[in-house]
C-alpha cells in the first residue's frame, strides 16, 4: 500500500493539464500585445512629430495652415495615414496666442476589437506649448 500514496516528495512537475492552461494564457498575451502594439506605435509617430515641430524656431512665424501641412508631411514621412487632411481638426487643435507662439493639442482615440463584443479604448493625449 505504501507504494500507491502520493507525498510531496513523489511530486514532480507540472501536470499536463497545467502546462496546457500556461500555454493558453501566453499565446493569449502574446495576442493580446500584438493587438495593441500597432497603437502604441502610431502614437510614439505622433509624438515624435509633435516634438519636432516643437525644436523648430521658425514655426512661430508660420500660419495655421503650414504648420498643419508640416503635422500631416511629416506623419506621412512615417508611414502614419490615421491622421489626414480630412479629419485633421477632430484630432488637433492648433491655437495661436495673442502673446506669441503656438499650442498644439493632439486628443484622439482607438478601439481595437478583441473578440466579439469585446473592445480596448486607448486613449491619447499630448500636448506642446512652443514659445
Amino acid at each position: 500500500m505504501r507504494n500507491y500514496l502520493i507525498t510531496k516528495s513523489r511530486q514532480r512537475g507540472l501536470a499536463n493539464s497545467t502546462m496546457f492552461f500556461l500555454l493558453i494564457a501566453v499565446i493569449m498575451g502574446v495576442w493580446l500585445l500584438l493587438k495593441l502594439i500597432p497603437f502604441y506605435m502610431e502614437n510614439k509617430a505622433v509624438r515624435n512629430v509633435l516634438d519636432e515641430l516643437a525644436t523648430n524656431t521658425e514655426i512661430q512665424q508660420k500660419s495655421q495652415l503650414d504648420i498643419k501641412r508640416m503635422f500631416l508631411d511629416s506623419l506621412a514621412a512615417k508611414n502614419q495615414i490615421r491622421i489626414n487632411n480630412d479629419n485633421f481638426d477632430d484630432y488637433i487643435k492648433i491655437v495661436k496666442p495673442v502673446e506669441g507662439g503656438v499650442d498644439i493639442a493632439v486628443h484622439y482615440d482607438q478601439e481595437s476589437r478583441i473578440t466579439g463584443n469585446l473592445y480596448f479604448l486607448n486613449k491619447f493625449e499630448k500636448s506642446v506649448e512652443i514659445r
